[in-house]
């Protein structure tokens, strides 16, 4: 193997007694685009975003003048660190929804 610049060269080789006349050039320059990261990161976003105020999986619930607010104790407690000492404190709160 040689690199030339941005330029990888990897040149023959043997096989046992056979020795291979192969030259492979890859080029490192520019990086790979790493958009799994990215997507995973917005496919993550948009989920959370989509529970929000959402009953499905909701294990917390707030009723402010006389309507209902659903939330998740995780996200909740992430926030404020009152709630999360309200959860996690042994308080009727952290039993149930």
């Amino acid at each position: 193997m040689t690199l030339v610049g941005t330029k990888l060269y990897i040149i023959g080789g043997s096989y046992g007694q056979d020795y291979l006349k192969d030259v492979y050039e890859l080029d490192t320059d520019p990086s790979p685009d790493w958009e799994f990261e990215s997507k995973g990161k917005q496919r993550l976003a948009q989920g959370i975003a989509s529970m929000v105020n959402n009953p499905l999986h909701s294990d917390v619930s707030f009723i402010l003048q006389e309507k209902v607010f659903y939330a998740h104790k995780i996200i909740v407690s992430m926030l404020s660190e009152k709630y999360k000492a309200m959860f996690t404190g042994g308080l009727k709160e952290s039993q149930g929804n």
